[in-house]
């Protein structure tokens, strides 16, 4: 049986090598680019590179901008740094915080959260993504600028929280309410974000999760090995770091200081899933799971590779609309849409 699980993940990994070669061969109009572009387009097209290497690449694209580029990132991050004073920090070695006190905002976000549940349980809404233990109710674009959600999300404390820690002007990707429903048998195998992973879109992100009502052990919440420990782990899976990890021998070692995404209605939590190895969903029978997510990534994100489409269509028609009236901080963590 290991050997078969051996073999599979073997097919699994020469196959994504196969579209990686298929796509950089794509991407060969974009041989007279400029050199950050270039970069930026085989960085997307090579997300199972080790994340050493990633972070080289990413390095290398920030050092190619044309100075003016550079210089307008630079100023956009001290705009919104200037404009978003925060008392929290994360600490980057740890990549992780349980926030100590509530936002005011949270109430009305819990309670747009379980509108839309409710609203994709009784067969009105669609589901966002393809997983059956983990069910993205809604997307950024489902969120105007009135709501609570995306006020949270774009809220000058919550804000200067994530650009200190990512270093940079981050980008709002997404806001989403989160359903893991209750599992129904015991002896179906983990899969998919289930397993130990790393989120591949970036080298750094950040997510801060709103926990919509009770989570404990049983609840599947979401589980993080700190970004100290990440790194150890993934220096001895070496060119597999950023595949996902079955064996969980792995992480044995480190038991003691895994975290767990567990508390009552309204705590809150930061993680950066892109350096942290984590898993979640892991629901016992009859027991959900309802979260909001609200996830932040940098504007080296593989979502913003030349060549990708054009994201406008992931804000909502007001906030497109209403652009030039959003307060300065807001439009810095949109900007990637508008650029």
């Amino acid at each position: 049986m290991v050997d078969l699980i051996i073999l599979k993940d073997r097919i699994r990994r020469n196959a994504r090598k196969f579209v990686t070669l298929i796509r950089n061969i794509s991407g060969m109009r974009y041989a007279l680019a400029p050199r950050h572009v270039k970069l930026h387009r085989y960085l997307a097209n090579n997300n199972i590179l080790p994340r050493t290497r990633r972070a080289e690449l990413v390095a290398m694209i920030a050092a190619s901008l044309p100075g003016d580029e550079q210089r307008q990132e630079r100023e956009h991050c001290t705009q919104l740094l200037d404009a978003c004073p925060s008392t929290v920090s994360v600490d980057p070695q740890m990549g992780f915080k349980r926030l100590d006190t509530s936002y005011h905002l949270a109430p009305d976000c819990i309670a747009d959260t379980h509108a839309r549940i409710e609203h994709y349980k009784a067969g009105v809404g669609k589901q966002m993504n393809f997983k059956s233990y983990l069910i993205e109710t809604t997307s950024l674009k489902d969120y105007s600028p009135d709501n609570p959600c995306f006020q949270l999300a774009t809220s000058p404390d919550v804000l200067g929280t994530v650009a200190r820690y990512l270093g940079s002007c981050p980008v709002l990707w997404n806001i989403t309410a989160l359903y893991s429903p209750p599992l129904t048998s015991s002896t179906k195998e983990f899969e998919g974000s289930q397993l130990w992973h790393v989120d591949k879109e970036d080298t750094s992100n950040l997510k801060l999760w709103l926990l919509c009502s009770e989570v404990t052990p049983s609840s599947g919440p979401t589980v993080v090995l700190p970004a100290k420990y990440s790194d150890q782990v993934a220096a001895r899976l070496g060119s597999a770091a950023s595949e996902r990890i079955r064996n969980e021998a792995y992480f044995e070692p480190f038991r003691s200081n895994i975290l767990s995404l567990t508390g009552n209605k309204g705590d809150m939590f930061f993680t950066d899933t892109a350096r942290c190895y984590h898993y979640g969903s892991r629901i016992r029978l009859g027991i959900e799971r309802r979260v909001l997510m609200i996830h932040y990534v940098t504007r080296h994100s593989i979502h913003f590779a030349p060549g990708k489409k054009r994201r406008h269509d992931r804000l909502h028609p007001q906030t497109r609309e209403a652009w030039r009236m959003l307060p300065e901080s807001t439009r810095a963590v949109l900007r990637a849409y508008h650029r």
